[in-house]
């Protein structure tokens, strides 16, 4: 089977001209900035120098509870000429808002900050995202003196999960097949990826294995040639069943959640999202703990109404959870 699976790549068709979509974009606007950056420094005790506000953590919340939201742009908390939201209408403020004051009010939970918590959330209830359409050209990029292309900044994060988005709203049946799969979108560190979703189930030995197909999607470039590529590379994607969960010290594994949306009477559409969380041993805590960007913890404050796993139910019985 292996010798089957093959990368391709795919470039903009120079003869169908630019590819531009008419997107609304929201900004990250200057008081939110502000306002959060005084509370959130509030803690910073690391030896570090402060890097900034931890928004990849609320676009991380954003994609998975905000029905319509197709992308979030990168570097927009540091810019607010950058757009931050990218979605086909204008999100209502009552769904964007929640999923925001949910993520400040986690940025500094200490009983000492609970006074400055407070005069930041009222600050960001009078603060409305304004939206706006902005053309934006999927195909874009300039090409450097050496003749190699340059695409614009926003596509290398913007355009791969737009097209996993695209993907994962049509079936897909192998040939010889009558049976379609169906895939959702999970954004990454670099590129976004499709993974079929239920999980395929395959038995061997009397015990039921679970995985999933697997489809990568990144942008890059070659040098000297003046336009961009589009990878995709395929794979599976083998879920864990065996109880409880073993990670070695040091590593960490990929948790993605099959959430239901919290407003789910806002929209009709098909769940078209997987949710990425990241658990990793702490050798010097001697304990598992969710890392990088995991929106988990945010969600299950938000949402009131459902009970999500925590982590060490996941890891005593992850069949339980994987069965739905």
């Amino acid at each position: 089977m292996h010798s089957l699976i093959t990368p391709c790549a795919y470039e903009p068709d120079p003869d169908a001209g630019p590819w531009v979509e008419d997107l609304h974009v929201t900004t990250f606007a200057e008081q939110w900035r502000t306002e959060l950056t005084d509370l959130f420094a509030l803690g910073w005790r690391s030896r570090e120098p402060f890097a900034g506000l931890p928004v990849r953590k609320l676009d991380s919340l954003l994609r998975a509870v905000a029905p319509g939201i197709l992308a979030t742009g990168r570097g927009a908390a540091a810019d607010s000429s950058v757009p931050w939201l990218y979605a086909r209408e204008p999100l209502p403020h009552d769904i964007v808002l929640p999923a925001f004051m949910s993520w400040v009010a986690a940025l500094r939970p200490e009983s000492e900050h609970q006074a400055a918590t407070r005069r930041v959330l009222d600050a960001v209830r009078r603060t409305e995202p304004e939206w706006s359409t902005c053309a934006v050209e999927l195909s874009g990029a300039d090409v450097s003196p050496g003749g190699t292309a340059s695409p614009h900044r926003r596509l290398y994060a913007l355009l791969p999960e737009l097209l996993a988005l695209r993907l994962a709203e049509r079936p897909f049946r192998a040939e010889g097949t009558h049976t379609d799969m169906w895939f959702r979108a999970v954004r990454l560190e670099h590129g976004a990826e499709l993974v079929s979703w239920p999980p395929q189930r395959f038995r061997k030995n009397g015990v039921d294995h679970r995985y999933s197909a697997r489809l990568g999607i990144t942008l890059h470039t070659v040098p000297f040639c003046p336009s961009f590529r589009v990878h995709v590379s395929s794979g599976i994607r083998r879920w864990v069943t065996r109880s409880p969960i073993w990670v070695p010290a040091g590593r960490g594994a990929t948790v993605l959640f099959d959430l239901p949306l919290p407003w789910q009477e806002e929209t009709e559409s098909r769940r078209l999202r997987l949710v990425g969380n990241a658990m990793k041993f702490s050798v010097s805590d001697g304990r598992y703990s969710w890392r990088g960007h995991s929106p988990v913890e945010i969600i299950d404050d938000l949402d009131i109404v459902r009970r999500y796993p925590k982590l060490e139910d996941l890891i005593a019985d992850p069949r339980a959870w994987l069965a739905g």
